[in-house]
């Protein structure tokens, strides 16, 4: 059920808010998925041994995709419209950066 309502779905909010962007979260720039979404480059100059990941996390294609459900999986407990629309600036992100004549995306699979 959307909005909290039951003990599950408010569980799955809290694990969502709590694990989903915490590798994000605790990158250099302590970003979140839906900021990225907003402002990232993913060709912008990197450093692997980054403790927390984040710089391959942040241009793997499997990693953005998982992403891309972030936002409205937190909003089936939050009701919250900015959590709902995180999907939309998600594939605007991925048209703008990653978009190919065909439709397709594609992905660093290093």
């Amino acid at each position: 059920r959307n909005g909290g309502s039951n003990a599950t779905t408010r569980a799955l909010h809290d694990l969502l808010i709590k694990e989903a962007d915490a590798v994000m979260a605790a990158a250099k720039n302590g970003s979140a998925w839906e900021a990225w979404f907003r402002t990232g480059d993913p060709f912008a100059p990197f450093d692997d041994s980054e403790p927390t990941g984040t710089s391959h996390l942040i241009r793997h294609g499997v990693d953005i995709g998982e992403a891309f459900k972030v936002g409205p999986l937190k909003w089936r407990a939050s009701n919250a419209t900015d959590d709902l629309n995180n999907t939309k600036a998600a594939i605007e992100w991925a048209d703008a950066w990653l978009g190919m004549p065909d439709g397709m995306y594609f992905g660093d699979e290093e």
